[in-house]
């Protein structure tokens, strides 16, 4: 199993991050969304029709018990653009980054834009895949991460970072006014295994503080 670090930057990629989030708050509009939202899936599965619900099913925890659906669903059924995003510069990036995981050993899931509002984190938590990609579309120095017993920024908007996502880890947005959005890709490395397929006795060990995020 590769060993990554808390969190790192991968050099000789550099994306506009402003150009990205554009796309995506616009995208979300026309769907009846509000550019605000917090959590949008950028790819959705065959068989979601509707715009708002292309943006949203699924678009926190898989696990069946956390999801409020019950199903079992895997990260590779997340394979389709949204439909008011295909052409656009966010999926030629997401191409880039997908050949970047294969080139790493692992495969693209999700994608979603996350937001972090400010003077709010997420849960002290762990994830399934042990590595999952970030670009930084809107950050500033009160927002980080603390992994483990480190605390870590991606300070730069536009880059490409990784974070060992399988290890304990939050984040945090300390400003009194901004919020931070975060482009960030799921990844995994069976098609047949899905790591929510537990007993609920297992899933309880494993996933309990397991984020929606």
């Amino acid at each position: 199993m590769t060993e990554y670090k808390d969190i790192d930057i991968i050099e000789g990629f550099q994306f506009d991050a402003l150009k990205i989030r554009t796309e995506i708050e616009a995208a979300a509009v026309a769907a009846g969304l509000s550019a605000m939202d917090t959590q949008l899936n950028i790819f959705h599965r065959e068989g979601t029709i509707e715009a708002r619900q292309q943006f949203l099913a699924f678009n926190g925890s898989l696990h069946p018990d956390k999801n409020r659906t019950g199903i079992l669903v895997h990260e590779s059924e997340f394979n389709i653009i949204h439909p008011l995003l295909k052409g656009s510069y966010t999926e030629e990036v997401c191409a880039i980054i997908k050949q970047r995981a294969i080139d790493d050993g692992v495969k693209l899931g999700r994608v979603r834009l996350l937001g972090l509002n400010p003077k709010s984190c997420y849960s002290w938590h762990t994830d399934p895949d042990n590595v999952r990609y970030h670009i930084p579309l809107k950050t500033f120095v009160e927002a980080f991460f603390v992994v483990d017993e480190g605390v870590y920024r991606m300070p730069d908007e536009g880059k490409l970072y990784t974070i060992a996502s399988a290890k304990w880890h939050t984040a945090v947005n300390a400003a009194f006014n901004k919020r931070r959005v975060h482009l960030v890709f799921d990844t995994y490395t069976s098609d047949t295994e899905n790591p929510y397929e537990t007993t609920l006795e297992d899933a309880a060990t494993r996933f309990d503080t397991n984020n929606i995020y």
